[in-house]
């Protein structure tokens, strides 16, 4: 990892973040820094345990700025 990602998020951000890639993507196929970006314009919503990001919007938006030429 080498994105600091209490530096970049918020706590809400942070805890969607880690309760988004624990459900779908615990094999970490998406990159750091691609999931930060994501993380800080996808609106945090509450999921059964807590904040989260919308499962499958979120996962696009990651992979659409994992395919940003920067």
């Amino acid at each position: 990892m080498g994105v600091v990602v209490d530096d970049q998020l918020d706590a809400a951000q942070a805890e969607a973040l880690a309760s988004w890639r624990s459900l779908h993507d615990p094999l970490s196929t998406i990159d750091e820094v691609s999931l930060v970006g994501a993380a800080k314009i996808a609106t945090v919503i509450e999921g059964d345990d807590g904040a989260t990001f919308h499962p499958v919007r979120f996962r696009e938006l990651a992979e659409f700025i994992s395919e940003m030429p920067f």
